[in-house]
């Protein structure tokens, strides 16, 4: 059974990803998700793709595991070569990487509200109604007849009270018999208890006499406990004179503002080090002295159109560019219009560089590869106005080491292979591996990028591109393909 709605998704995002196919397939849209729809045993790369093509409406979930997932870019590309209409889903603030804005250029963006997430559901269900039509109505279940209702009342049912009985009672029976009549034996008396004895009074003092006064009570004597016992058993009266004690170093005011002015120093210190260090060597290989000039110029384009296998019309556009100035530039978000051979506006698109930063002197390449609009043909020259943004940058361009290379046929694509190791000791981020095939006369004719992610000082990782921008008419085997892995170092 053919499914409408391809759902792409990593494996962190399935969650939402299910709730999505529960909300279309409740109103009627049939949804292929993996690995539901991947049957024991099959090929799960020939299922993806055969699904992928057969679909109607291609959904994609963009996230940070998303776009580090190996599988999510080549199910986008697959969906972009097919034309197949594409809605992404935003969960968070990450961002598409270079290939998957490449791909991507021609859908719809929805964003996920993570409070409202039926929201999100609600505009996704509009869109995919407005693509792929109404659905089909399901039949309505039939009813289950209700339980009718009797107007007898009901009795209620009394429970029989039983009276409640006395416990019973038995006669009590004494363990020690009566005492018997007898003689009686005469008992000793008691001997007298001592008990407390009685003040008597004093007489009263004859005139005359002295009464003696009590003696007055000593001073009070301190005396010091010894090492080790406790003072309460050695001191008179439980008592120990007070000791002044010393404060603290560290509790005085004079200890915390020597710290504070010595931190304070050194930072300085540090800083006019730095700066003196900083302003004598120059970045890039670019003299200070000399005043920056942003320059450059156009040296070579590229433009064909040609006829895919789904009857598709795709254009391939190639500048090529070389930097004059004095300075290091960075060509940030360059566009073109397509223009029919009456200058007449057709389409918009934009550039992907490489390499990311050039140095005076060299060159670089601002290459695209896209689908035109219906009812373009492969026959008629497009004209092409590229649109530049130049800028000056400190940063440069690091190439990194790239081996284990290979090629071979993937699903009916040209496919290359291999692995980048960074070896520059610092860590280098967005990294990408660029492939630049050239016709044996030195003709560039494609530029394709697969991006890695960022690699760790000392790291290697793997990359895998499918050729799917290749003319049907070129032989793959006979172009000199160059493989390069680049970073954009601040």
């Amino acid at each position: 059974m053919t499914k409408k709605v391809f759902i792409s998704h990593a494996q962190n995002d399935k969650k939402f990803a299910d709730r999505i196919c529960e909300k279309l397939e409740t109103n009627g849209y049939s949804c292929w998700i993996a690995p539901r729809d991947i049957p024991y045993g099959t090929d799960w790369a020939g299922e993806i793709t055969g699904s992928i093509k057969e679909c109607r409406l291609f959904v994609f979930l963009l996230s940070k595991s998303s776009v580090e997932s190996r599988q999510c870019p080549k199910e986008i590309t697959l969906a972009d070569n097919a034309g197949k209409p594409m809605i992404c889903i935003q969960m968070d603030e990450t961002k598409m990487n270079p290939m998957m804005e490449y791909h991507f250029l021609s859908g719809q963006l929805c964003y996920f509200n993570p409070e409202k997430p039926d929201e999100t559901l609600d505009e996704l269900l509009i869109s995919a109604k407005r693509i792929l039509g109404e659905p089909e109505k399901p039949e309505p279940a039939e009813k289950t007849p209700e339980r009718k209702k009797t107007d007898e009342p009901t009795v209620p049912q009394t429970i029989p009270t039983v009276p409640p009985q006395a416990p019973p009672t038995y006669p009590r029976q004494d363990p020690t018999p009566a005492p018997q009549p007898g003689p009686k034996i005469p008992q000793p008396s008691p001997a007298p208890q001592p008990g407390p004895k009685i003040p008597q009074p004093s007489p009263a003092p004859q005139p005359g006499t002295k009464i003696p006064q009590p003696n007055p009570a000593p001073p009070q004597q301190w005396t010091a406990a010894p090492p080790g016992r406790n003072p309460v058993q050695t001191a008179s009266q439980n008592q120990f004179p007070p000791q002044n004690k010393k404060k603290p170093v560290y509790k005085k005011v004079w200890f915390w503002i020597v710290i504070i002015l010595g931190v304070n120093i050194s930072c300085i210190i540090f800083l006019l080090i730095l700066g003196v260090l900083s302003s004598g060597v120059p970045q890039s290989g670019i003299d200070p002295d000399q005043k920056a000039e942003v320059k450059y110029e156009i040296t070579d384009t590229y433009n064909r159109c040609y006829q895919n296998e789904y009857s598709n019309v795709r254009q391939t556009v190639i500048v090529q560019i070389k930097n004059t100035g004095t300075c290091n530039i960075d060509f940030g978000t360059c566009e073109y219009d397509v223009n029919d051979p009456d200058s007449h506006f057709i389409t918009k698109s934009y550039f992907s560089v490489f390499p990311p930063v050039v140095a005076p002197g060299e060159i670089c390449y601002l290459f695209n590869s896209k689908y035109l609009p219906e009812g373009c043909s492969a026959d008629v020259e497009y004209q092409i106005e590229p649109k530049i943004d130049a800028r000056e940058t400190t940063a440069h361009t690091e190439y990194l080491e790239v081996y284990d290379l290979d090629s071979r046929v993937e699903l009916g694509y040209p496919t290359v292979t291999g692995r980048v190791r960074n070896g520059t000791g610092t860590g280098c981020s967005s990294v990408s591996a660029s492939f630049v095939c050239s016709t044996p006369d030195g003709r560039i004719i494609l530029i394709d990028h697969a991006y890695i992610g960022n690699l760790e000082a000392g790291a290697s990782d793997s990359f895998e591109n499918y050729m799917y921008e290749l003319p049907d008419d070129v032989d793959f085997n006979t172009l000199d393909v160059k493989v390069y892995a680049v970073s954009k170092i601040q």
